[in-house]
C-alpha cells in the first residue's frame, strides 16, 4: 500500500509502471531528478491518498497524468519551483487548495478544462491567481458546474 522512493536519483518513469499497483495509497517520489511525468502515469492509482513529488526537477506534468483526480493536496507543488506546465484537465476537481501555485514561480501554463468547478468563495484564490498573469490564460479554459446560476460560465 505504500511505496517510498525518495532520494533515489530517478530521472524517468516509464508509462504504465504503476499499473500493477492499483491498491497503492502512498507514493513518495520526492528528492529525485524527475523532469516530466508522462500522460496516464498515475491514472491506475485509484486508491492513492498521498503523493509526494517535492524536490524534483519537474518542468512539465502531461495531460492525463493524474487520471480522474478529485482532490489535490495542498502541498502537491511544494518544492517544485521549476515547474512550468501543469495539466489538471479532464479530472473531477471542484476546488483547489488556497496558495497551491504560490511556490511555483515559473508556472506559466495550467490546464483546468473539463472539471466540475464549484464557483464559490473557495475558488477565489484560483481566480485571483489566474488574473495575476500578464497575458490571458486561454489554455486554462474552465467553467463552473455549480452553483446552478453560474453553470457554464
Amino acid at each position: 500500500q505504500n511505496l517510498r522512493l525518495p532520494g533515489n536519483k530517478i530521472e524517468t518513469l516509464p508509462p504504465g509502471i504503476f499499473r500493477p499497483l492499483r491498491r497503492l495509497q502512498t507514493l513518495d517520489l520526492s528528492q529525485n531528478a524527475l523532469a516530466e511525468l508522462p500522460a496516464g502515469l498515475l491514472a491506475p492509482l485509484t486508491a492513492l491518498l498521498l503523493l509526494k513529488l517535492s524536490e524534483n526537477l519537474l518542468v512539465r506534468v502531461a495531460p492525463g497524468t493524474f487520471g480522474a483526480l478529485s482532490h489535490v493536496p495542498a502541498g502537491l507543488l511544494a518544492g517544485l519551483p521549476l515547474l512550468t506546465a501543469l495539466a489538471l484537465d479532464h479530472n473531477r476537481l471542484a476546488r483547489l487548495p488556497p496558495r497551491l501555485f504560490d511556490a511555483s514561480e515559473e508556472l506559466a501554463r495550467v490546464g483546468l478544462a473539463d472539471n466540475p468547478w464549484a464557483c464559490d468563495c473557495h475558488l477565489a484564490y484560483l481566480l485571483g491567481w489566474l488574473q495575476g498573469f500578464a497575458e490571458p490564460l486561454t489554455h486554462a479554459q474552465a467553467s463552473c458546474a455549480s452553483p446552478a446560476a453560474l453553470r457554464g460560465r
